[in-house]
């Protein structure tokens, strides 16, 4: 079995050197050390980077990857998409609930601007002046 030397697999995967070395430390590349301190990476150090950043960009957390990385060692596909679904689907949900917050914030500055682009209330600049007060929701209450 050859081994590859850090520079190796960064350069074949596309991974800077210095994130291999943060997957190591969290527990997400296997590497031994030889007496000399190097790390000598086998043949899965060039893909399981590239797993990794795929797996990333999809925002999943350290720790489902590490579980994610578990099934994929077992060298199931079909155990790898099963362990996916859900970790996929919470991540639709979790933006769908984050696109929800700049529509309402959105629609609240349409309605300010509405209501600003109206006549101005007579008399002096009281707090209905420059905009009207926000209703408030249960969450916000408090605040």
């Amino acid at each position: 079995m050859s081994t590859l030397r850090i520079s190796q697999p960064a350069e074949r995967s596309g991974v800077p050197a210095s994130t291999l070395r943060f997957y190591e430390t969290a527990g997400l590349l296997p590497a031994e050390r030889t007496s000399s301190g190097y790390r000598p990476y086998g043949p899965d150090a060039v893909e399981r980077p590239a797993f990794i950043s795929s797996a990333k960009l999809l925002g999943l957390a350290l720790e489902d990857l590490r579980d994610l990385l578990d099934v994929r060692d077992a060298g199931v596909c079909a155990a790898v998409r099963a362990r996916m679904v859900p970790l996929v689907a919470n991540r639709i949900a979790d933006a769908d609930r984050r696109s929800a917050e700049p529509a309402a914030f959105s629609a609240r500055l349409a309605e300010v601007h509405r209501q600003l682009s109206g006549p101005a209330p007579s008399g002096g600049s009281g707090p209905d002046c420059a905009a009207p007060p926000a209703r408030t929701s249960p969450r916000h209450r408090g605040r």
